[in-house]
């Protein structure tokens, strides 16, 4: 049932597409930034939820935000699609941008930690150093093999290759939730496995080729209403709405629709948008150990007023730190920058 409810969604996806426009100027989609920043508050209301038991049961309906994330990651890779492609040049961004930064702060928690140096490789790759780092391992993984899929790109975008990914992420993704039926980690490899985020990353790229401003209403209406289709059919058999691989694509429509709607209105998530990925780094200790367990305790009679409060407490602290480091590393680079130059301009 799913992989048919999956397959007549991609079909109607890819029919529809034909009449959409097709992207000529390629550059910063600002949508993408509130896409990210809307999952980035969801990432952090998820782990606020923890404090307030009476709240848990959001965390379902939050748990697109790590598929919206992989959505938009393959987005943005595949917007030069129509440029050369340097593998070296990608590989070096990518460990500038994404490697670096989760290697510095995941040695300051290891460090924190106190734990052996002999743990410190397996913990990297395993995301160890904080409950919520596996997702960068995860993450790296589909960044690690986009080159390839960037070959198969046209091939990828077929309905019947995206069904294809879609039963794989589904298997994958059944895998990994039986596994952790027991303990939430019990298999450190199934948890950092990129398998069951294949798919959405597959429709990132795909979705890449068009222009979003311009993709017709009534096709983002219809393709909303077959993931109701799949939300009714589907949610009785595995009771977990994040185990729905439509869900993050539903919730990416449907921000749409309301961007469109009212840009304005999400100016906060569009600031949010560029700094998501410090701020998923940083964020934690300012939900358990910093500021949220003191307003658990001051809002146990006002559970929703006081997650409310978490969330809003972690992601602003955690943003004000991501935007202070991101100043301090362009200066310093800046500075390398002009001292390199100089050097090379000097007289020898």
């Amino acid at each position: 049932m799913a992989t048919l409810l999956a397959l007549a969604w991609l079909m109607c996806l890819r029919g529809l597409a034909r009449d959409w426009v097709s992207r000529e100027k390629r550059g910063r989609e600002p949508f993408i930034d509130v896409a990210k920043g809307l999952a980035i508050v969801c990432v952090v209301g998820i782990h606020a939820s923890e404090l307030f038991p009476p709240t848990r049961w959001i965390k379902g309906w939050l748990g697109a935000a790590l598929g919206m994330f992989v959505l938009c990651s393959g987005f943005v890779l595949h917007l030069d699609s129509g440029r050369p492609f340097a593998v070296r040049v990608f590989y070096r961004k990518m460990l500038v941008r994404l490697v670096t930064p989760y290697l510095l702060l995941s040695l300051v928690f290891l460090a924190a930690a106190r734990v052996p140096l002999v743990d410190y490789p397996a913990s990297l790759l395993f995301g160890r150093a904080n409950g919520n780092y596996y997702f960068i391992p995860l993450h790296l993984g589909l960044y690690l093999l986009y080159p390839l899929l960037r070959i198969a790109g046209r091939q990828l975008a077929h309905p019947l290759a995206l069904g294809a990914s879609y039963v794989l992420s589904l298997y994958f993704s059944n895998l990994h939730y039986e596994l952790s039926k027991v303990q939430w980690n019990a298999s450190e490899w199934s948890l950092i496995f990129f398998g069951r985020y294949l798919f959405c990353f597959l429709l990132g790229m795909f979705l890449a080729r068009y222009d979003l401003t311009r993709i017709p209403t009534r096709a983002l209406a219809l393709l909303l209403g077959l993931y109701t289709m799949e939300v009714g059919g589907l949610s009785a058999v595995y009771g977990r709405l994040d185990q729905l691989l439509l869900y993050p694509a539903a919730m990416f429509l449907f921000l749409l629709l309301a961007y469109r709607a009212s840009p304005r209105a999400w100016t906060i998530c569009l600031a949010l948008g560029p700094q998501t990925l410090l701020i998923y780094l940083l964020h934690t200790p300012f939900v358990y150990t910093v500021g949220g367990p003191q307003l658990a305790h001051a809002f146990s009679r006002a559970p929703w007023l006081g997650f409310l409060l978490v969330v809003l407490f972690a992601t602003t602290v955690a943003y004000g730190l991501a935007r202070a480091l991101t100043a301090i590393t362009q200066v310093l680079l800046a500075r390398a920058a002009s001292q390199i130059q100089a050097e090379s301009g000097s007289p020898k």
